[in-house]
């Protein structure tokens, strides 16, 4: 799954999120990626099903999204948002 995000009203951010996978130990893994930014982000989550895994996913995306410094001075935005201060990705305290 992808979201595009727009840094400085132009340039596009990819928020890249992928199915989560089944571990051998029975648990679940869900990669993300974030490209387009100054500096490349990735990680993953894990869950003890998929949907656990997906929604610490979007969590861990939007902690580091909304720490950011891009951000924080509103130069990162996402058009499906109806104001500047959402990019669409829940956090830990959410």
């Amino acid at each position: 799954m992808r979201r595009t995000l727009k840094l400085d009203q132009d340039k596009e951010v990819h928020v890249d999120l992928f199915e989560p996978e089944l571990e051998p130990d029975g648990d679940y893994i869900c990669r993300y990626t974030v490209s387009g930014l100054s500096k490349p982000l990735s990680g993953d989550s894990m869950g003890i099903d998929a949907i656990q895994a997906l929604h610490i996913a979007l969590q861990l995306i939007g902690n580091r999204l909304y720490s950011m410094e891009e951000f924080k001075s509103k130069r990162l935005t996402w058009e499906g948002s109806v104001d500047s201060s959402d990019l669409g990705f829940p956090t830990s305290n959410s």
